[in-house]
């Protein structure tokens, strides 16, 4: 199986798991491209048998691209990343009906709503049916990864590659 995961990432946080996800995926068997969101392609072509899709939380859903000023500023980290990001890409996504995909999400405790959950619907939108969604924690938006996101992730992307096998075959 062909396994196609997107991802948008500021602090590297998504990032992260995204790798994660994507070991998991490849141990599974599947050959995976790993693509951050910029690079990604704008139509799927049927021949992947998943699309994962992971994306930070921001506020109370999916990043805008204003956004990176302002979190460089509050964070006082230089964020260097190419003003393309998942709304944009979502936006022109074209890709096969019923195309199975997952969703994931990193977020702190201090972030409302739910990125995952958006990017589903939006992809569910274009005639994905989705596989699932998972939410990842870090302790802040700097800082770092909450300890076990990255095994929790491996393990939550080696249910999908079942998931994905069986709405193959159903």
């Amino acid at each position: 199986m062909r396994a196609l995961v997107v991802y948008e990432s500021m602090f590297g946080h998504t990032e992260g798991i995204a790798h994660a996800v994507a070991d998991a995926l490849s141990a599974r068997g599947a050959c995976v491209e790993l693509v951050e969101v910029h690079a990604a392609p704008r139509a799927i072509g049927c021949d992947f048998g998943l699309v994962v899709v992971g994306v930070p939380t921001h506020v109370v859903g999916l990043p805008r691209q204003p956004a990176v000023p302002e979190a460089s500023r509050r964070t006082g980290l230089v964020i260097a990343k190419a003003d393309f990001g998942i709304r944009k890409w979502l936006d022109d996504l074209t890709m096969c009906d019923h195309q199975p995909a997952a969703t994931f999400e990193t977020t702190s405790d201090r972030s409302a709503g739910s990125a995952a959950r958006a990017t589903a619907r939006r992809l569910r939108d274009r005639g994905a049916e989705i596989m699932g969604t998972a939410s990842f924690r870090v302790v802040d938006a700097p800082g770092p990864g909450t300890a076990g996101e990255a095994d929790r992730a491996r393990a939550w992307a080696a249910g999908l590659v079942l998931d994905a096998a069986i709405h193959r075959v159903g």
